[in-house]
């Protein structure tokens, strides 16, 4: 689980993720090749599906609940063309997904809808128990083609009175069954000889090997229910036989929904017969499917409706491509997938005596294409381009016009949904493919893509509001990307925010114009404003965007809000913060609630959004949503295994003013076998250039680990990342399903940033020491900062009882917390740095005296315990004689563990800086008092969890303390408390050791004593690696000569914790009398490969002379 403050990150995979951050930062990103544009077409959409276009150009776009719009001119109009959502079950990976105009729509008006019908709908329809606000979801039902008729006299806008007819599935023995959670309906697509063609998935469990009966599908009730018979309980088996419709690609008559007589399988006696009405047979989940223009005949009657690519979704080894283009072809599933067989589903009597191979495939392995029968690699010379993977190939569009290059001409597109991308296949007059080329590598939840048969450009749709365009313009032109990011996005009024446009990326290079608007009515054009918000006593929210824009007229931007005497709700706990996990074989009904608190706003006024996916490795299934506060939800049983699921909730709570909270909680199958843990080593920034690099990652069970991306521009294929070129945040998840002997392992996800690194711009950061606290009687002074461009740093202060001008800080007299903010806006070598902020205390003078000061630490509990609130108080006693005065204690948060939403503290006095510095400032503390904080906490880890704090470094401690050092464990006085607690029983524990760095000696150095401490709290061992030493214990004795000695630390577990990394120190050996020497060496600026040689220099402090050596590079 997750509780964090309200950000929107906007990516492909719709999601809201608010982080503790100190700044907190929007993103849009995309990414296309040289000559090309890509962009926002039209947004605000509600899952939309589809689109397309009639013969005047006009714009029909379907959503997933059942309605389609008509786009007039740019604009939607605003009632719906049709709305059948009542009739519509859109439902996990169903809904209204196929849609086609009548070739002669502007004539007759007919148009046509594929989709799953609701089974509430399906038995109760037309009757005194229908409801059209019920919905009856995981149960039988069918699929459904309907034709409606749009009436001419009102342009088509409206719909014909009386005019459905339903050409497949018009009751339950008559349509395709729908007896798992996916694989339902896809497209529809005329032919060029005006036949309707239709794809249909296999209808059976994606989880397990379904041969019937499986018990996490609804088969009894479709056999109770006439959707299937009992000769048809065969699960995906059915797609190799004629007397049902899973697995199929039907082609109807669309004035009447009866087979053609061109067809492989025509039954004259029965011609609305599924095996009248099939065309093709053997698919699994064939989403998409698009026709190739004029490839076939003008006359049903010759049985050539053309050529057809379709995407088919594999179930754990491949994904396909497929070309079908005669009639009877039979691609083989469930016997086989991909180029091979799928060794699970061996049942003789349906594997096909002759099958079609996929023209491409790919998921595990190397991609691979079918050239002249044979099986080639991508990559080689039979079939040229770059190496590829994915996993839920979405299909495509055959590109026609002339309006891009001629090496794009003629060419097919094709999207994978999982992988994000879109790629262009290049095929032979036999259709063999003979060149892949990627297109769009930041496509994101890509499930449609279109052409418009009366302009130009490629659209495709990115789940679930976006319809994008992309578009050749004969120049280099990518759309800006739009940071825009806070230092603090609530408080109370008049509150100063200081705006930062920090990664904002033009992958072009071109200048950027930057325009913020505040929502109050103010804007400005600075790259890096800080803009002051007032109002009234109550809550008020506002909306700030950033638009910025280069000079051919493309732009981007972010928004963030900013609220006014307004906190968000706090989402104190829900209902499924104890589910950790949910049986994998059978369905689980979770109650969904949540306890929410909101201090400014009356419960009725809050809004509720739970949405709750089907993660299947790295990208996931709507499951279900709801907007009451109050809701259930099926977790239905999934394979174990065999790929990684886990299902996700997420809970966002929202105020009238905007003001909004998230929850999230990863939900794991209870699959049998030994636990597992992965290891996944963290992962450094990166800027947008980079080249590819490995990660790495291990399970203590000694199975491999596998990564998927999940979020952001970046993809991965084995364990080596490949960065797609523009900025924004990536999150790669380490997975390990388990065997059987082990079970599946708790994801590991580490993110990271790329950064901006555009042509001509190199990235900068900025160097600001902490300012030390300060008195109101101080004198001005001066402070510094430098930016590794080396260009001149600016200071403003952000709040606080203090002027600046230029470095120069004076004090206004009276006491406060100062914030100062260095920037460098950057120039055209480099890019605007992020802006620091440091804050410093200004107090009233006051005089000393005997002051002891004792802190301690206690728990409320005596273990860790994982997805757990978990509570740690601290408490401060001034034991001495004097009042301490201008106290503070430093009390970070560990890693692994993040503030509860709502309850992150309470105190007994003075205030706490939580989300940025961390430290509790009490103020005075008189003789004999004490003063107590209490911080909540939420575990996110099974690491031991140390809770630490200590007195800060410059306030008074007691007479024989170490001075505070910022890291825990290592002065050991009573001015320093911590408390480490482990998990009970799921064996052995992290450990890390704090080993300090060992001054130089002389050879005749007495023995001295070293020390080192483990989290554990087990002892350390020493050891000398090399050098003139040797060692007893903890004591090192110097043998007399002079060298390096180098020292390690070990500490070796035991049955609670694992043997911890060994940390060395190594120091010199002199002879006496002799004098250190340290060499400043400044850092080299970055080079390009054409610059001339150039000198670099290095001083020792001895004045002797520098050598230097170069350790790597070119």
């Amino acid at each position: 689980m997750n509780l964090r403050p309200a950000i929107c990150f906007k990516w492909h995979i719709p999601a809201c993720l608010l982080f503790f951050l100190s700044f907190f930062i929007i993103q849009k990103n995309n990414a296309q090749p040289a000559g090309f544009t890509d962009q926002l077409f039209l947004s605000g959409w509600n899952e939309v599906a589809g689109f397309t276009w009639d013969a005047n150009g006009r714009m029909y776009v379907w959503e997933r609940d059942g309605r389609v719009w008509i786009v007039e001119n740019g604009a939607r109009l605003p009632n719906p063309l049709l709305d059948i959502s009542d009739e519509v079950g859109g439902w996990r990976d169903f809904g209204l997904l196929g849609f086609a105009l009548d070739p002669n729509f502007l004539s007759n008006g007919y148009f046509y809808l594929l989709y799953v019908v609701d089974r509430h709908h399906l038995f109760n329809a037309g009757t005194s128990q229908y409801d059209p606000n019920t919905n009856e979801y995981f149960a039988a039902t069918i699929g459904r083609i309907t034709r409606y008729q749009a009436d001419g006299t009102t342009n088509y806008s409206t719909i014909v009175p009386g005019s459905r007819l339903v050409l497949v599935g018009a009751n339950e023995q008559d349509g395709p069954p729908i007896l798992h959670e996916s694989h339902g309906t896809g497209s529809l697509v005329f032919g060029d000889d005006g036949t309707l063609l239709a794809t249909l998935g296999d209808g059976a469990s994606y989880s397990s090997l379904d041969q019937g009966s499986a018990s996490e599908t609804y088969w009894q009730q479709g056999l109770d229910d006439g959707i299937i018979t009992p000769a048809q309980n065969i699960g995906a088996y059915r797609c190799q036989t004629l007397d049902n419709y899973s697995g199929k690609i039907l082609r109807i008559d669309p004035a009447t929904g009866q087979g053609l007589p061109s067809n492989p399988f025509w039954d004259a006696a029965n011609p609305q017969s599924p095996a009248s009405r099939t065309w093709a047979r053997g698919v699994r989940n064939p989403y998409r499917m698009c026709l190739v223009p004029e490839s076939g005949s003008h006359v049903p009657s010759d049985g050539n409706p053309g050529t057809f690519i379709f995407g088919d979704v594999g179930w754990g080894t491949r994904e396909e491509l497929n070309v079908v283009n005669a009639p009877g072809l039979n691609f083989g599933w469930p016997k086989f997938e991909g180029m091979t067989h799928q060794p699970g589903y061996n049942n003789p009597d349906y594997t096909p005596a002759q099958h079609e191979l996929p023209k491409v495939d790919w998921r595990t392995g190397t991609p691979r294409g079918l050239v002249n029968g044979s099986i080639v690699n991508v990559g080689s010379a039979a079939l040229p381009g770059p190496v590829f993977n994915g996993n839920a190939s979405t299909g495509g569009v055959w590109y026609g016009h002339g309006d891009f290059p001629e090496e794009w001409h003629d060419t097919y597109f094709h999207a994978d949904y999982g992988a994000g991308w879109i790629r262009n296949f290049r095929f032979d007059n036999n259709w063999n493919p003979v060149e892949v080329k990627n297109f769009i590598n930041t496509a994101g939840a890509c499930v449609f893509l279109n052409t418009d048969p009366a302009q130009t450009a490629l659209y495709y749709v990115r789940w679930p509001d976006q319809i994008r365009k992309v578009s050749f313009t004969g120049t280099t032109l990518h759309t800006p990307v739009a940071f825009a990011s806070a230092n603090v996005i609530s408080g109370t009024s008049p509150l100063t925010v200081s705006f930062s446009s920090f990664n904002t990326f033009d992958q072009d290079g071109d200048p950027l114009t930057y325009l913020w608007d505040f929502g109050d009515g103010t804007t400005s054009t600075l790259p890096h404003p800080v803009h002051t918000f007032s109002g009234g006593p109550g809550p008020t929210g506002f909306t700030v965007s950033l638009t910025v824009s280069d000079p051919g007229g493309l732009s981007d931007e972010a928004t963030l809000p900013i609220s006014l005497n307004n906190l968000p709700p706090a989402i104190l706990s829900t209902s499924v913060d104890a589910i950790h996990t949910f049986d994998p074989n059978t369905t689980t009904v979770v109650s969904l609630s949540a306890n929410v608190s909101d201090g400014d706003h009356p419960a009725s006024q809050l809004s509720y959004f739970w949405d709750v996916k089907l993660f299947h490795n790295n990208h996931s299934h709507p499951l279900q949503s709801f907007t009451t506060p109050t809701a259930s939800v099926n977790l239905t049983a999934v394979n174990c295994y065999s790929a990684s699921y886990w299902y996700q909730v997420n809970l966002t709570v929202s105020d009238p003013a905007g003001a909004t909270s998230f929850y999230q909680k990863n939900i794991y199958p209870a699959c049998a076998g030994t636990a597992q843990n992965i290891s996944f080593t963290p992962i450094p920034d990166k800027v947008a250039g980079d080249v590819p690099f490995a990660i790495s990652a291990s399970a203590t069970s000694g199975l491999p680990v596998t990564f998927y991306v999940v979020e952001g521009p970046a993809g991965v294929l084995g364990n080596i990342v490949t960065l797609q070129g523009v900025p924004g945040k990536v999150t790669i998840v380490a997975t390990q399903p388990g065997d059987g002997v082990y079970a599946p392992a708790t994801n590991v996800e580490q993110s990271f940033w790329v950064n901006a690194n555009s042509t001509g711009s190199q990235n900068q950061a900025i160097t600001f020491p902490a300012i030390p606290d300060k008195l109101t009687t101080d004198a001005p002074f001066t402070i510094s900062a430098s930016a590794t461009s080396g260009l001149p740093v600016s200071f403003q202060v952000v709040s606080g009882p203090a002027t600046i001008s230029g470095n120069t800080v004076t004090l206004t007299g009276q006491p406060g917390a100062v914030t100062i903010r260095a920037t460098q806006t950057g120039n055209t070598q480099w890019s605007a740095a992020l802006p620091v902020e440091r804050t410093f205390q200004v107090s009233l003078p006051s005089g000393g005296g005997n002051v002891d000061l004792e802190l301690t630490v206690e728990s409320d509990h005596s273990v860790l315990t994982l997805f757990n609130t978990i509570s740690f108080t601290f408490t401060l006693t001034n034991t001495g004689t004097a009042t301490a005065d201008n106290v503070r204690v430093f009390l970070p948060i560990p890693s692994t563990v993040v503030w509860v939403g709502g309850n992150e503290y309470s105190l007994s006095q003075g205030t706490y800086d939580h989300l940025g510095s961390k430290v509790w400032f009490l103020g005075d503390l008189p003789a004999a008092a004490n003063a107590t904080i209490t911080v909540n906490w939420y575990v996110l880890a099974s690491d031991p969890l140390t809770a630490w704090a200590e007195v800060s470094a410059t306030d008074q401690t007691d007479a024989d303390s170490t001075p505070g050092n910022g890291t825990c464990c290592t002065a050991n006085e009573d001015d320093e408390a911590s408390m480490t607690l482990t998990m009970p029983g799921q064996g052995p524990q992290n450990q890390t050791i704090s080993f300090a760095p060992i001054s130089d000696k002389e050879t005749t150095d007495a023995p001295f004593i070293i020390a080192a401490s483990a989290t554990s709290g087990l002892p350390v061992s020493f050891q000398i690696v090399s050098g003139p030493a040797t060692i007893a214990g903890n004591i090192v004795t110097l043998n007399g000569t002079t060298g390096t000695v180098t020292v390690r630390a070990t500490q070796s577990g035991n049955a609670n914790w694992n043997p911890a990394p060994p940390v060395e120190q190594s120091f010199l050996v002199n002879e006496p009398g002799l004098l250190n020497q340290t060499i400043t060496f400044a850092p080299l600026p970055n080079k390009q490969t054409t610059d001339a040689p150039f000198t670099i220099s290095a001083i020792a402090t001895s004045g002797l002379p520098v050598g230097f050596s170069i350790v790597g590079g070119p």
